[in-house]
């Protein structure tokens, strides 16, 4: 599925285009969405289709769950989930891989773990992790520590351990990451480490 450059959540917001997380509907819901968001002006008709996909699963008018096969709105999920470090195939199918990355999405970002994508899950895929304002560094350890590392295995081919803890072997792949991109050396994950790491 081709990608685009979104339309920022609090862009869309403020344009009263899509709900406030707190006004999510329940996962439970079961229901085809009921929401025409094809007179939607985008000026780009290449752009539409897949405008229209987010506003949808922001919106919570399509919720998806295992053995869900709509495959337009299942492979823009699956490609923000293997984007953010969370292997996922590609294929437009919610099976059980797809249902294990997003419970440990969930998981992760302290998300209600019940491998459905409701408009609190999509929000937080759609809307790319900014950085944090705190340093990573040798001792760390948490979830912010597990998505670097996470991210770095998957995404840039490098081996580590993916247990949440900035151990040794962290440190000496963050400085490979750094030499590589042309980063200052120095083993810490600041803003600009961050932002490389996450292509932000």
């Amino acid at each position: 599925m081709r990608k685009f450059a979104k339309v920022s959540l609090a862009g869309a917001l403020a344009l009263g285009m899509v709900a406030s997380p707190s006004a999510s509907l329940a996962s439970t819901y079961e229901g085809p969405s009921t929401t025409d968001y094809s007179a939607v002006e985008t000026g780009h008709e290449e752009f539409n289709e897949d405008f229209n996909i987010f506003l949808a699963l922001t919106n919570g008018d399509v919720i998806l769950r295992q053995g869900d096969q709509r495959s337009d709105y299942v492979s823009e999920v699956q490609w923000l989930l293997d984007n953010s470090g969370f292997s996922t195939n590609v294929d437009g199918i919610f099976g059980p891989n797809t249902a294990d990355s997003v419970r440990s999405y969930q998981d992760t970002f302290g998300l209600a773990v019940d491998g459905v994508v409701g408009p609190n899950t999509y929000q937080s895929l759609s809307d790319p992790e900014s950085y944090p304002n705190e340093l990573f560094s040798y001792g760390d350890r948490g979830d912010y520590v597990t998505q670097i590392q996470r991210t770095l295995t998957v995404d840039r081919g490098m081996e580590m351990a993916v247990d949440g803890i900035f151990g040794i072997e962290t440190e000496r792949n963050i400085r490979a990451y750094q030499e590589y991109s042309g980063l200052q050396v120095d083993g810490v994950v600041g803003p600009e480490t961050w932002d490389s790491i996450f292509q932000r």
